[in-house]
């Protein structure tokens, strides 16, 4: 009985996580470049803090082969008893929330390739603006390392 009590609360535990991801994966469609960083390093960590819990889960299934076919959805929720039916729905509420977050991941894919296109362009655009190109040819009369006009040997022309 102790070890299903245990064995709730991590998969509880990771039904929260799984809802917090799902939530920073919504929120990376709305976000310029410099938020999707933090955002994605706080994915990694709660992704990492998912990979501690299931191995803790995995440990206790090897022990208890009703549990895992619980856990993985290898009977019907009316042929378990009550407390195994509870795992059964934890456990399915996180896969259809896993299920959701890849299928946003696509359009996550595609804003993230949109916000890099625009990070790119305004660097560009910085890259020829006036003042940047004006220093440029200030620095390289400056050191005498301009290009030469005809690009042939040391001498100019």
């Amino acid at each position: 009985m102790q070890t299903y009590i245990q064995q709730f609360e991590l998969l509880c535990s990771k039904k929260e996580l799984f809802f917090q991801l799902e939530e920073l994966t919504e929120q990376m469609s709305l976000l310029e470049v410099d938020a999707l960083a933090v955002i994605m390093e706080t994915r990694q960590r709660i992704l990492q803090e998912i990979s501690v819990l299931d191995e803790q889960i995995v440990a206790f299934c090897d022990e208890d082969e009703e549990l895992r076919t619980a856990l993985n959805h290898k009977c019907r929720k009316q042929d378990l008893s009550p407390e195994l039916a509870k795992f059964y729905d934890v456990s399915l509420a996180i896969k259809a929330t896993a299920n959701r977050i890849v299928q946003n991941d696509e359009h996550i894919q595609m804003h993230m390739e949109f916000e890099k296109k625009r990070a790119l362009e305004k660097i560009q655009q910085l890259n020829t603006s006036g003042p940047v190109v004006a220093s440029r040819y200030h620095n390289s009369a400056q050191t005498g390392r301009g290009s030469r006009p005809n690009g042939f040997g040391d001498k100019w022309i």
